[in-house]
């Protein structure tokens, strides 16, 4: 999946990565790996490495996770991992243009 740098629009794919890798730059792999997103209006869906086809291994150490959010607004993510030395949180999120025919807000489109 190749996407284009610009504004993400409801419906549109979106691929999040994460790279773990040690002091010394060596690529390792977590025990287990969780992507959790939030919806602009709070809802949470967590997916698991290994359970859900959202989460993804490309290679030793990089994960990613695919998603279509389908909603405008502000979507925070958070990628979680366990593992003895190898639990770590990163936290982010994606902003999703609102779109007159999914978000229903035709007067902010209006001249």
């Amino acid at each position: 999946m190749t996407l284009a740098p610009g504004p993400y629009y409801p419906g549109t794919p979106v691929r999040l990565t994460l790279a773990l890798y040690d002091d010394d730059g060596n690529p390792v792999d977590p025990d287990a790996v969780t992507f959790k997103l939030m919806s602009p209006c709070g809802a949470v869906t967590s997916y698991v490495y290994g359970v859900d086809t959202q989460v993804q291994r490309a290679s030793a150490g990089n994960y990613y996770a695919d998603v279509t959010p389908d909603a405008g607004g502000r979507w925070p993510f958070r990628w979680e991992t366990t593992g003895d030395g190898k639990a770590i949180t990163k936290e982010g999120y994606i902003l999703v243009q609102c779109s007159p025919f999914i978000d229903g807000v035709w007067d902010a489109y209006r001249a």
